[in-house]
């Protein structure tokens, strides 16, 4: 309710809170009002007190009494207590502060409360308040209601010490218990607090406040504080006096004073208003513009104030606050900076007047004129930039202080011009000159109100603006009015604006992704301006059914060329919120380029609902190039596409016609139902010689098939977004390169049954005939097995397939199926690069098929050819999984009757095998097993020769050459990737080299068995001195004889015989031997000779002394000579052995041997050669121990 005694609540109007709870009513003061009276007395106390005795009566005064104690205790000696004891533990357990006071009495009687020397000191120990002493008289009656009252209140050496934090919070927020971040407007707001209070005849004296503003870097102090206020309440009371307002102050060094009037107990509302008044000259705005009450939109950074400020206390003014601030001021060289600085104003001059509520929040601006204003807008868009200066976030001003102020609630301008105004748009916030500039802005706006409850019940707002561009003949128009107070609707129109800048500014607010544009044209279009609640700082808009004519356009997507033409209309062109709707377009004489499988942002939104488009009418070219290779496009001329109700659902109806021709000749031509949200076309389709150079990387990316020549031909039906086509395919005169850029050609195939899909890959097809193909295979080291290389064309041929496809075991539906490839009339050129010098097979010819052809790594193909490899026949078949990621697959291969002489220059470094005659038959069989590459076959050699009939390889190849007349190397390999690393060729010849330098080694080492135990038996053994054999010389034989039985081809020749030191020795022993005994036969005849003359001797000579007598006279006689001289034996005869003798035993022992095999082992005498010598040789090296066995090979 209305107070008549002119109190200043602070808070809105609005119903007495007496009103919701009822209480029983309390009498005014005593000064005011008669003696309450007492209470009731009941009916059964008046008994009982009939019925006391009368020496009780004593008890009522004893019971006042105590009554009156109890008051004066509780007054006198509660209320201090309560104050220095309990309050400053409250305080601190919910603020974290200390509250320390000092003197507090109160007198219950005459309810003053006095106070002296308090101190509020932070959590830090800092001094946030202190106080030298209060003094207030306290209306008694408010207290039992729990309200706050006084009829005056005095201050005296009040010094209050106010810190700003960095963050924007305050070192008095703990008091109130909150988050630091909290709004500091929310801290203090009378209205919600859990008590009334009213305070008047409020004085301050002797008093003094510092404001260390730390993010500013400012220390702002206000000493010799002088304050009389008449009262401060946010509840209705009187009293019989009020004080006149009064404000003074010396304020960082300058004295300010304020004095008004005040009219407080007068009679009528009006007349009991507060007025304060201030003049204010050259007032520095960016010093106390961070200050204010509210977040200014812009940070002000320069510029002054002139004028008059006016504080207008109106207690009971019911249509709007009790407390408004008018001001009327001249502002002088103002700069203004909004958020991030992306938006500056710089104002020469300007007027400003009209009002603020602060409890309300409302500002009221009834004239705001502004002259030869600079605006700088940094960035893509000036709407955003003005958006971003109503958002309530922390604002920064210039010195970096953050504030926490919300904005006014509530804004009336009824005026605002702009005149001769400047924009300046600078695409980057460090540019130092501007992209473009508007001039002559002439701005009006009439009678706005940003609540509707405070619009008017007439909509008579207006808003007009309008410029031109400078160094340019473009200029727009707008006039409209608010519907809403975020809702700005009129017609616009543009003259001879840059469609670059005209779309690029659509995509500030739209889903426009064009990077450039060019054209000039005219506009015509409703344009709205408006906010949304979850974004009140973005300002958006719509343009309505607008009218777009563009001269020389071009649509471009950074360096890509889109669109071409001399003239493009727009009919219904809309802009409604996140979608254009681009309404009927008409091209003529257009040229569109395309990047196949690249499609620009731009053309892929009107697939959503972001761009919308009703009709399109287009004639001219269309070039579409792929995408790994830009620069080959495909130019469609006579290019003819007419499509309607694109945005509409889809229908049974064609919508879409298309024809176009191609340079070459060749024709396309299209008809069927297509829709844009969602995109979705179905067309039937044919067409004519189309070069397959430029048509093939529309259906592969595959970089072998990019480079293709030939025409394709087909009839189907084109289905999108999946990119599908079903139909038949034919193509004709096919060249190009593939792997390793080999080139490959073909002259026709046939697709029969294609099934194809861009996206998800599939690629399938019952039956492709494929006639006159020529394909090239290069072998290198790095390189892998045949079937790698089929697995390889079937990749790099066919269309690309899911690069995942073969990471799966398994595919329910594979990407590729494709039945049967069928080849005729082929050839393949193979360039082996690992052999020196390379080996080149020209036009090996070929045919066959492959069938059952599935991406799935479990699907298994089987292959089968038959073809000649320099006109030697050959057969391959096998069967591959080609698209699984392991090596796998296994293959047989037969080649017949290949002449060595095709490998002649490649075998040359094996020169003991002749390679002018000859012919090799090869079986090979090949798997993978375990990551290893496995194989093995045999390699047949057929009439090999050596390189010379003296080479040492005849007698090895003899030894090799089988009944057959054949050389059989079996072989078994086993390699791992790369398995090319090494060519069969060559690990071929490594075989018969090893064979060769094995021979060379030792023959017998080749010889089929084991006749290992010949080496070193190459000599007949015969006893010394003699022409018989030894045991051991004939088990040698019959070994040389079963290894000619073993090897027809293999001869023998038997040469030496005699050793002549060991055989002329044993001769020489053997005769002299003989000697001997001749000798000691003789000289025993002679010494039984000599032994008989002499034993006749003495038997005569005894015989003679026998017969004399005794006394006969005794002679002499000399004995014979020969009966006293010894037997002398004969000494044996010297021998003589001479090479003639050896030579004889030579040749008999060969003889003997000769004989030997040919009579008792059957060996045929044309494969025994027999060397007889002619004489002996004298080196010791040079002797031979019997007769000596040389191999050789027959007809060598």
């Amino acid at each position: 309710m209305s107070d008549r005694f002119g109190n200043i609540p602070i808070q809105d109007p609005e119903p007495s809170p007496f009103a919701k709870k009822p209480r029983k009513q309390i009498p005014p003061p005593a000064e005011k009002s008669s003696r309450p009276p007492g209470p009731p007395r009941s009916a059964r106390k008046k008994k009982s007190t009939r019925q006391a005795p009368s020496g009780k009566i004593w008890i009522l005064p004893g019971v006042l009494a105590i009554l009156i104690a109890s008051y004066c205790a509780l007054g006198f000696l509660g209320v201090p207590y309560y104050l220095t004891r309990i309050l400053p533990a409250n305080f601190h357990e919910k603020s974290t502060m200390v509250l320390e006071p000092a003197t507090v009495t109160f007198n219950p009687f005459t309810f003053r409360l006095q106070a002296g020397d308090w101190r509020i000191r932070t959590e830090s120990g800092a001094t946030l308040l202190s106080l030298h002493s209060l003094q207030a008289d306290i209306a008694p009656l408010a207290i039992f209601r729990g309200d706050m009252v006084s009829k005056t209140f005095t201050i005296n050496g009040l010094e209050l010490n106010v810190v700003r934090e960095p963050d924007g919070s305050y070192n008095f927020q703990p008091i109130f218990g909150t988050d630091k971040h909290r709004n500091i407007a929310e801290l203090i707001k009378a209205s919600e607090l859990p008590f009334f209070f009213s305070l008047n005849n409020i004085s301050i004296t002797g008093s003094k406040i510092t404001f260390n503003d730390k993010p500013a870097g400012k220390i702002h102090t206000a000493e010799k504080i002088e304050l009389d206020l008449p009262t401060l309440a946010n509840t209705s009371f009187q009293t019989d006096h009020y004080l006149r307002p009064h404000f003074s102050a010396v304020v960082n060094g300058s004295p300010v004073e304020l004095s008004g009037r005040t009219n407080l107990g007068q009679t009528t509302p009006d007349e009991q208003e507060t007025r304060l008044a201030i003049n204010v000259q050259d007032l520095e705005l960016p010093t106390y513009g961070g200050y204010l009450p509210f977040t200014l939109p812009m940070a002000c950074t320069k510029g002054t104030a002139s004028g008059k400020i006016d504080l207008l206390f109106a207690p009971h003014n019911t249509s709007g606050d009790k407390l408004s601030i008018g001001f009327q001021l001249q502002i002088t060289g103002a700069e203004l900076i909004g958020k991030n600085e992306l938006l500056t104003v710089v104002v020469p001059t300007a007027r400003v007047s009209g009002s603020f509520q602060p409890v309300s929040a409302t500002l009221q601006l009834n004239e705001v004129a502004l002259k030869e204003p600079i605006l700088n807008s940094f960035g893509d868009s000036l709407l955003d930039n003005i958006g971003q200066t109503t958002h309530k976030d922390a604002q920064t001003t210039p010195e970096g202080a953050a504030t926490e102020k919300d904005s006014p609630s509530r804004l009336t301008l009824e005026l605002l011009l702009v005149d001769k105004g400047v924009v300046r748009f600078f695409p980057h916030k460090n540019d130092q000159q501007p992209a473009s500039i508007w001039k002559t802005i002439q701005l009006s706006i009439k009678n706005y109100h940003s609540g509707v409850e405070a619009a008017p019940k007439e909509n008579n707002n207006s808003v007009t603006l309008s410029g031109e561009r400078a160094g340019s003949s473009a200029s727009f128009s707008w006039q409209g009015k608010f519907s809403s107070p975020d809702t700005l609707t009129g017609m616009l129109r543009l003259h001879n604006f840059d469609g670059k800048e005209l779309l690029k500014a659509v995509g500030d607010n739209h889903p426009f992704t064009i990077q450039d544009i060019q054209g000039f044209g005219e506009l015509k279009g409703q344009l709205v301006l408006y906010t949304r609640q979850e974004s009140p700082h973005r300002i958006r808009y719509k343009l309505n059914d607008a009218e777009v004519s563009l001269k020389d356009f071009a649509l471009l997507d950074k360096e890509q060329s889109l669109l071409r033409a001399p003239v493009v209309k727009f009919t219904g062109l809309n802009l409604i919120d996140e979608t254009i709707e681009f309404g009927n377009i008409q091209v003529q004489n257009g040229v569109a380029e395309f990047i196949y499988g690249r499609l620009p942002k731009i053309y892929r939104e009107f697939t959503t609902k972001k761009y919308r488009l009703h009709g399109l009418d287009f004639e001219g070219k269309v070039l579409v190039a792929p995408e790994k290779k830009p620069s080959g496009s495909l130019t469609f001329s006579e290019v003819s596409l007419k499509a309607n109700a694109l945005d509409s659902a889809p229908t049974t109806s064609d919508n879409l016609s298309l024809s176009a021709t191609t340079a070459a000749g060749g024709i396309i031509k299209a008809q069927g139902k297509v829709t844009l949200t969602p995109f979705a076309a179905t067309l039937k389709t044919g067409f004519r010689q189309l070069p397959a150079k430029d048509i093939q990387p529309f259906f592969s990316s595959a970089a072998p098939t990019t480079d293709v020549q030939g025409e394709l031909s087909g009839k189907g039906l084109f289905s999108l977004p999946a990119k599908s086509f079903a139909g038949d395919l034919e193509l004709s005169d096919v060249s190009g390169k593939g792997p390793q850029k080999m080139p490959f050609a073909w002259k026709k195939s046939i697709f029969q049954d294609v099934h194809y899909t861009k996206e998800p890959f599939h690629f399938g097809a019952a039956f492709i005939a494929v006639d006159g193909a020529r394909f090239s295979w290069q072998i290198t080291r790095n390189g892998s097995d045949p079937m790698h290389y089929f697995s390889d064309v079937l990749k790099n041929y066919l269309p690309a397939t899911d690069k995942q496809s073969s990471s799966k075991t398994e595919s329910p539906a594979s990407v590729i199926d494709i039945e049967e490839i069928s080849f005729t009339t082929g050839t393949v050129d193979v360039l082996d690069h690992r052999l020196t010098p390379e080996w080149l097979a020209e036009g090996a010819s070929f045919a066959g098929s492959i069938n059952n052809i599935h991406a799935a790594a479990s699907a298994e193909s089987r292959f089968s050819f038959t073809g000649k490899l320099a006109d030697s026949p050959f057969t391959i078949s096998g069967k591959m999984k080609p698209f699984a990621q392991e090596e796998n697959g296994s293959f047989h291969f037969l080649l017949k009757n290949f002449p060595l002489s095709s490998l002649a220059k490649q075998l040359a470094a094996t020169s003991e095998i002749g390679t002018t005659s000859g012919q090799l038959q090869l079986t090979l069989d090949c798997a993978w097993q375990e990551r290893q590459y496995i194989s093995s076959g045999t390699l047949a050699l057929a009439g090999l020769k050596p390189a010379a009939s003296s080479s040492g390889a005849a007698l090895s190849l003899a030894l090799l050459t089988n009944s057959a007349g054949t050389i059989e190397v079996p072989f078994n390999l086993v390699r791992t990737a790369p398995v090319a690393q090494s060519s069969l060729v060559e690990e071929l010849a490594t075989s018969m080299q090893r064979l060769l330098l094995k021979g060379s080694v030792s023959p017998l080492l080749l010889a089929a068995g084991d006749f290992t135990d010949l080496i070193g038996n190459e000599s007949i053994e015969f006893r010394p001195g003699e022409f018989i054999l030894t045991d051991n010389g004939q088990k040698t034989l019959n070994r040389y004889a079963a290894l000619l039985l073993a090897h027809p081809g293999v001869g023998l020749t038997l040469s030496g015989g005699v050793n002549k030191q060991i055989d002329g020795q044993a001769m020489k022993k053997n005769l002299t031997a003989v000697e001997q005994l001749r000798v000691d036969k003789e000289n025993e005849k002679l010494f039984n000779k000599w032994q008989e003359q002499k034993n006749l001797y003495l038997k005569q000579l005894d015989e003679r002394q026998k017969s004399a007598e005794p006394s006969e006279t005794i002679f002499e006689q000399d004995i014979p000579a020969e009966a006293l001289t010894d037997f002398k034996p004969l000494q044996p005869v010297p021998v003589v052995v001479g090479d003639a003798m050896l030579l004889e035993l030579a040749h008999k022992r060969i003889d003997i041997t000769y004989q030997y095999l040919t009579t008792q082992n059957a060996i045929q005498p044309e494969r025994i050669s027999t060397v007889l010598p002619d004489s002996l040789p004298d080196e010791p090296e040079k002797l031979i121990d019997g007769v000596a066995i040389t191999l050789t090979a027959r007809n060598q």
